[in-house]
C-alpha cells in the first residue's frame, strides 16, 4: 500500500474466536490487524475468476455428441442382445443415422485433456 493510496474505514463485526486468532496473527507478525485483513481479502479478489459465459456453439456442439454418444450406447445394447439371442457368428450392421454434424481433425482436440 503507498502512503498516497487513499483508504477508507469500514466497521467489521467478527465472533471473539476470530477476532483473538487475528489478534494474536498480528501480534506473531508484527502487523497490524487491518493490514493482514487488507492483505486477505487482496488475495481473494485478485485471485477470484469471474465467472464465464459458455460459448453457445460449444454447448449445442456438446449437446450434439452426448445425443450421438447415446445413439452409440443404444446400437451396442441392441448388439449385445443379438448376440445373446441368435448367438451370432458375424456382427449385424447397426444402421447409423446421418445427424448431419461433421467430424473434426483429431489437432482440434490437442490440449483438450
Amino acid at each position: 500500500m503507498s502512503a498516497t493510496e487513499k483508504l477508507e474505514t469500514i466497521v467489521l463485526q467478527l465472533p471473539t474466536v476470530l477476532d483473538a486468532a487475528l489478534a494474536a496473527q498480528a501480534a506473531r507478525s508484527g502487523q497490524s490487524k487491518s493490514d493482514i485483513v487488507t492483505a486477505i481479502l487482496q488475495a481473494h479478489l485478485i485471485l477470484e475468476v469471474p465467472s464465464q459465459t459458455p460459448d453457445p456453439g460449444l454447448s449445442s456442439r456438446l449437446t450434439a455428441l452426448q445425443e450421438r454418444l447415446t445413439q452409440m450406447e443404444h446400437n451396442l445394447a441392441y448388439y449385445q442382445l443379438m448376440i445373446q439371442k441368435q448367438n451370432l457368428k458375424s456382427a449385424p450392421v447397426i444402421p447409423i443415422a446421418d445427424d448431419g454434424i461433421e467430424d473434426e481433425p483429431d489437432e482440434v482436440l490437442e490440449g483438450f485433456l
